[in-house]
């Protein structure tokens, strides 16, 4: 068997769950793929091409209009319009509300009440109306949503505030 060397291919191995370079030619794989799925485990190379491939984007469209049009949601806004012009075809945007919807911390009252009773303590630009309902604007969109993921956290040290992507307990 002959092999022509390539310089678009990574010879590599997979053996006891890691995957290796190979010093021979076990399987050929594209410097340049998107992603690739071994018993279950994808690994992906490209994150923008992979969403593409799995059209993620119409998903999360999908998924801000079922948000949307939750009643728990939308009842603790005046009006869920700007929120909608907010997120628009944003593929990050559109990310963070359906891990709005995944958190649900609109639907906990607790949450709900630290956020009206703490919100400028935190350093967010987030406005009520008398019946406790946010008032969404153009200015204060980007606040909402960051309270609303539990992004916004205080350091007990410095007390400096810092917006995080990642909220899991230590």
């Amino acid at each position: 068997m002959v092999y022509k060397k390539s310089n678009s291919f990574i010879s590599a191995a997979f053996n006891e769950a890691t995957l290796t370079l190979a010093p021979e030619n076990t399987f050929k794989l594209p410097k340049n793929f998107d992603f690739l799925i071994v018993n279950g485990l994808i690994i992906i190379a490209n994150k923008a091409a992979f969403e593409s491939v799995l059209a993620y984007k119409e998903a999360h469209k999908k998924d801000f209009e079922a948000l949307l049009g939750e009643e728990v949601f939308s009842s603790c806004f005046t009006d869920t319009a700007p929120l909608e012009a907010f997120v628009g075809e944003n593929k990050l945007l559109l990310r963070r509300a359906c891990a709005v919807r995944e958190k649900r911390h609109y639907a906990s009252d607790d949450f709900m009440t630290n956020l009206r009773t703490r919100h400028t303590e935190f350093k967010l630009i987030i406005n009520f109306d008398g019946n406790h309902k946010i008032i969404p604007c153009t200015d204060t969109c980007r606040d909402i949503f960051t309270a609303l993921l539990d992004h916004r956290l205080k350091s007990g040290f410095s007390e400096n505030f810092y917006d995080v992507t990642d909220t899991s307990p230590a």
